[in-house]
């Protein structure tokens, strides 16, 4: 593996996205600092002037701070969130402060590393850009808790054998369209965990492991609230707020964005469509797809419906009858827990609720970013900078040494395991084997044919034993032979068996490890050693792919 070190406190190596599949152009061309990306997203993240230039335009914002801490201070309660944390919450009512945001689905038991990886992105750039601007930036992760796919948050993988398993968390009654942050943990959760604990080996750390996790996925708790209570127990000491729209009084905060939404909604479309158009003119793919028809806000009463203009006239949604532009409106200003964004209005509502001046994102979020800047200007929202989520794989020791040692190409590893799998085997075994063999018999024959006419010259009573001789060698030398051939074959499939695990474990299903594996996993192997180093020498800002040593 030919890798680049990293500036971090330890130095890890890194591989250039380009040599990694699964990455869109534009990912790749955002990293490269592509000039074309720039119509359509906010300054750069290094770009110290222009950040410098956007707080101001931020801090000149009207922001409700005292509404807004109050909104947050239950959840904080909630999640029993750190003691950073709550000061953090409170410097948010003081007129200088900055926020940036990173946010993800509440996945179960915190979800695949990348979701960890993107709240310790956030929480490292909110302390370089404090010092980069000499103010207050709070790093603020916001909780997916409006989305009603349950099905997207209620597992976790762990490798079984060549295989990764995923468990599933199935409540005795299901959340059939609920929003997840109406979703409350109960008894069932503990089959999870009893599965879940016999999948990993046995430590000294994983008893204390899972007794936090039990802790923390109680019954009774709800399934959003356990994720935070899970940051905090792994990261004590951090500043990070939790923010969760599934809320009434921070609904109340995003009603005008809300209703501007339904008032403006044909304009709204239009610069959505306008800017994905001109995405596909420039090479990139569009993210989010979305219909004339299909409004940017949710009805979610009971359930979570979407919001459509009906045939003739008014709106509807599943279940209901059509309704007036002007009822919406007055049903958001009266129940605005009645309601959510869509996904591309999200962002517009956290980044103008909150002095935004940046956001993480990972490179699908990039994407749809990238087809909302119009809509910022619309609501007359600062377009954030854009951070990429440090993206990185962990690699154990052990792990790294069998790579070494079978001389795998790491990103070959992903691309095509069997093709690497096929390489490796014919470096590592002679391929004319059988021929060599061969060759030995023919030898074998000649020796003992060269010495005949001598032995049986002298005396012919040793034709017999000389015939047999020859038999005996000859079959000893196919004896071997065979012996050799089951050797090479077992020791092909116990490669094979060595390098599928190895794939397994750092490019399941040919993904990158981030998107299956989780926290836990590595955390009952390593302890709270491990979680302390990654919170101190987490890297924000770097462009590539960071394979990080254990």
């Amino acid at each position: 593996m030919t890798l680049t070190p990293t500036d971090t406190a330890r130095a890890h190596a890194t591989l250039p996205f380009d040599r990694l599949a699964g990455t869109t152009p534009l990912f790749r061309d955002y990293l490269s600092k592509a000039a074309a990306l720039q119509p359509y997203l906010g300054p750069a993240f290094d770009d110290d002037e222009a950040l410098r230039a956007l707080a101001g335009r931020v801090t000149a914002r009207a922001v409700e701070r005292d509404a807004l801490v109050a909104a947050l201070t239950p959840l904080a309660e909630e999640v029993e969130a750190s003691a950073a944390a709550r000061s953090n919450l409170d410097r948010l009512k003081d007129a200088d402060t900055l926020t940036v945001f990173a946010g993800q689905q509440t996945g179960l038991f915190f979800g695949p590393l990348y979701t960890l990886y993107k709240a310790l992105t956030v929480e490292h750039w909110a302390a370089q850009l404090s010092k980069t601007l000499g103010r207050r930036v709070v790093p603020c992760f916001w909780l997916s808790t409006d989305d009603h796919d349950f099905a997207e948050v209620d597992h976790v993988c762990a490798p079984r054998g060549q295989q990764l398993v995923t468990l599933r968390y199935e409540p005795a009654c299901a959340p059939a369209g609920d929003p997840v942050g109406r979703v409350h943990v109960d008894g069932s959760i503990e089959s999870v965990l009893a599965e879940y604990a016999e999948l990993l080996p046995d430590s000294e750390f994983k008893p204390d492991v899972f007794a936090i996790l039990r802790d923390c996925y109680r019954p009774g708790v709800r399934f959003s609230a356990a994720f935070g209570r899970l940051w905090y127990r792994l990261f004590p000491q951090s500043g990070l707020v939790m923010v969760s729209p599934c809320n009434r009084d921070f609904k109340k905060l995003a009603a005008p964005y809300f209703e501007k939404a339904i008032r403006d909604d044909s304009a709204l479309y239009q610069c959505y469509a306008e800017t994905s158009e001109a995405l596909e003119r420039d090479g990139y793919h569009r993210q989010v797809h979305k219909t004339e028809r299909q409004t940017f806000l949710f009805y979610q009463q009971f359930k979570r419906h979407s919001i459509h203009h009906g045939d003739e006239s008014g709106f509807v949604w599943e279940g209901a009858e059509p309704v007036t532009r002007e009822w919406l409106e007055r049903m958001i200003r009266e129940r605005p827990d009645y309601f959510s964004s869509n996904v591309l209005l999200r962002p517009i509502i956290q980044n103008g609720v909150f002095p935004t001046v940046g956001v993480v994102l990972g490179p699908s979020e990039l994407a749809y970013y990238a087809q909302i800047g119009g809509l910022h200007d619309y609501f007359g929202v600062p377009r954030p900078a854009v951070l990429p989520r440090t993206s990185a794989t962990l690699l154990e020791q052990s792990v790294r040494r069998r790579v070494d040692k079978l001389g795998l190409e790491f990103e070959a590893l992903q691309k095509d395991a069997d093709a690497e799998i096929a390489r490796v085997l014919r470096a590592r075994f002679p391929q004319d084997l059988e021929a060599k063999f061969d060759e030995a018999g023919r030898r074998i024959e000649e020796a003992f044919e060269s010495v005949r006419p001598d032995v049986i010259g002298f005396e012919s009573t040793l034709d017999k034993p000389l015939r047999m001789a020859a038999g005996r060698a000859r079959r000893e030398m196919s004896h071997v032979a065979q012996r050799a051939h089951a050797a090479h074959k077992r020791k092909e499939e116990e490669t094979e068996t060595q390098i599928r695990r190895l794939a397994l474990q750092l490019f399941p299903g040919g993904g990158l490890q981030e998107r299956s594996y989780n926290i836990v996993f590595y955390w009952a192997r390593y302890g709270p050693e491990l979680l302390s180093r990654l919170y101190e020498e987490w890297p924000a800002g770097v462009r590539e792919h960071v394979l990080w040593e254990l």
